[in-house]
């Protein structure tokens, strides 16, 4: 079997509930010290955010949608969560500090198990071409930029890019690098001003991201990956080579809806990866970080990937 670099291997990773065990987006809204109002702001736009995406939920399995028309649908919920919580301000009164600590995933026992591994293996492989791109629809990138350091045992160069950026940046590096697609807050003395500027809220926002870098990207030997856990990620796995699902116990209404309605588009072949031939399997499933160890490692890598 022929081996291969894993250097001609690009990956974009989502970040809540793939590399973090625990949502961490949510928790955003809680660390405003300031005003009991905020948090019930919070409350109320959260429980309205619930109600329309349960009801939309309703609505899909009710007209079996196709999945293209599933993640239309979702967008819209996402985007009605988005205004609803810009409009709330509950985003204000929130330090940097607090932000930069509560995406230590580490120190808060919220990493999933063997993503550090998978991410020292990425980082120390020689010789290092692409980038890591992270794709995040949190709301801060001090959140985003902290979590990808903390499981990371090496020195970072670390940025938040746009998809127009991505367009222009060079796609080779030659240091362990990080690029970051996510929203971000506005600050004034470091705490948060309630606005945040919008770069990642949909899935489409995050396929245009992922098409973006790879027009920009020499195709040679190249292989490309997503990894993700939800809905939101599901248009941007069928844009790159392999598709890979982390599953979750939170995943299972909906993954067991697409599986049944849309059993040719969703692979359920487990990794390792390497052992798969099949092109005509779009997204593959894992339960764990271990399953894909393989993927970062030299000496298990081969061509069939």
């Amino acid at each position: 079997m022929k081996r291969v670099s894993t250097a001609s291997r690009l990956f974009f990773i989502d970040f809540d509930s793939t590399i973090s065990l625990r949502d961490v987006c949510t928790t955003i809204p809680l660390l405003n010290r300031c005003s009991a109002e905020r948090k019930h702001d919070w409350s109320l736009v959260s429980q309205s955010y619930l109600s329309k995406y349960e009801q939309t939920w309703r609505m899909i399995e009710h007209e079996k949608l196709k999945i293209e028309q599933v993640e239309k649908e979702i967008d819209l919920v996402e985007r009605f969560g988005v205004t609803r919580l810009q409009a709330s301000r509950a985003l204000a009164d929130i330090s940097r500090t607090d932000l930069q600590q509560l995406g230590d995933l580490k120190q808060n026992n919220n990493a999933r198990e063997h993503v550090d591994q998978f991410m020292q293996q990425y980082f120390t492989q020689k010789p290092l071409y692409f980038p890591l791109y992270i794709l995040s629809t949190n709301w801060s990138y001090d959140v985003v930029s902290s979590g990808i350091r903390s499981v990371t045992r090496t020195s970072l160069r670390v940025s938040r890019v746009s998809v127009e950026q991505v367009k222009t940046m060079p796609p080779l590096v030659d240091e362990p690098t990080v690029r970051i697609l996510v929203n971000d807050l506005e600050f004034e003395n470091d705490v948060s001003t309630g606005v945040m500027s919008q770069q990642c809220t949909t899935s489409v926002d995050k396929q245009d991201f992922v098409k973006a870098v790879l027009e920009a990207t020499p195709k040679e030997d190249l292989t490309s990956f997503f990894i993700g856990d939800g809905l939101v990620d599901f248009a941007s796995m069928r844009v790159v080579d392999h598709g890979i699902l982390l599953k979750q116990e939170k995943n299972l209404p909906w993954l067991e809806y697409f599986l049944k309605q849309f059993p040719e588009r969703i692979g359920t072949k487990s990794l390792p990866i390497e052992k798969v031939r099949s092109k005509e399997i779009e997204i593959y499933t894992a339960m764990s970080w271990k399953e894909l160890l393989p993927l970062v490692s030299c000496e298990k890598a081969a061509d069939n990937v």
